[in-house]
């Protein structure tokens, strides 16, 4: 009877390279059938010279396929595997051991998300966007996170609003302290929670994914030239008009945000491409 690729169980750790470096990495191999993979998260090595990724939600309570998307997707995000870094099946597969079938359906829903290109012979690429699909992006964020804002305006409860209130005064004090990374972390909260405001079921995840699809050049714009001060004082006036409950002026004030920070993002593209700069192709799984 073939094996099951839905569920894991660990044996004894294997040494492989992964993702740009040396990680150690649970062997596992494929038993049961229950469509749960039981035993704690990997631990990981630090590479030399190169970051390190593994795939430590293969290990955790869920189905093979689950893991594979989540470590990819968050590794992409993040940028440990930057734009046109190549995805080798069969190096994820056996270096995580596990069979291919769920790291090609991860790979297939990455695909359906926009975060990597699946070529006809079966090369897989980190997607990589030109100015005009980065603009494109933003222009779609706009419109589904006016919707978002719309929505929470006329829902936000006082323990919401005081929740996005202690977020922005963390926010203030980081991009002041020019504490850059944690500041753009505190960000992506704070438009996450005045997402989640709106109860938008089917919206919320659409706004989340085109957020995180384009993520790697904010972040290579935070460092360059920190996170922009201007924001702090676009999301106060936001908080007010989410207080006010007025759903006009907070829906001006988003698309107006978002407008400034595509204008900001698309700039520093313009200054890399000038200064000759080519994309980063490091990491590699």
């Amino acid at each position: 009877m073939p094996e099951n690729p839905l569920v894991a169980q660990q044996q004894p750790p294997l040494l492989a390279p992964l993702i740009g470096g040396i990680i150690q990495y649970p062997m596992m191999s494929l038993k049961t059938a229950d469509g749960v993979a039981p035993g704690p998260a990997a631990a990981s090595l630090p590479s030399v010279g190169t970051p390190s990724v593994g795939l430590p939600s293969v290990s955790r309570y869920r189905t093979l396929e689950e893991g594979v998307y989540d470590d990819l997707r968050a590794a992409i995000v993040s940028g440990q595997l930057p734009p046109g870094s190549r995805i080798i099946v069969d190096a994820v597969a056996r270096d995580a051991g596990i069979s291919r079938l769920p790291v090609i359906h991860a790979l297939k829903r990455l695909q359906s998300e926009g975060f990597v290109q699946i070529h006809p012979h079966k090369d897989v690429l980190v997607a990589q966007y030109t100015p005009e699909e980065v603009a494109e992006l933003y222009d779609i964020l706009s419109a589904l996170e006016a919707l978002t804002v719309r929505g929470a305006a006329r829902r936000i409860t006082d323990a919401q609003l005081a929740h996005l209130r202690r977020l922005h005064e963390r926010l203030a004090r980081a991009q002041a302290e020019g504490r850059t990374d944690a500041a753009a972390a505190l960000d992506k909260e704070f438009h996450f929670a005045v997402w989640d405001c709106s109860g938008l079921e089917h919206t919320i995840p659409m706004v989340q994914t085109l957020w995180d699809r384009y993520q790697v050049y904010r972040e290579r714009l935070y460092a360059r030239s920190g996170f922009p001060s201007e924001s702090i004082d676009e999301h106060a006036a936001l908080l007010d008009a989410l207080a006010a409950h007025d759903f006009g002026k907070a829906m001006f004030l988003c698309r107006q945000h978002r407008r400034r920070a595509r204008r900001r993002v698309l700039a520093a593209m313009s200054t890399a491409t000038e200064a000759g700069e080519q994309p980063e192709r490091e990491g590699s799984a």
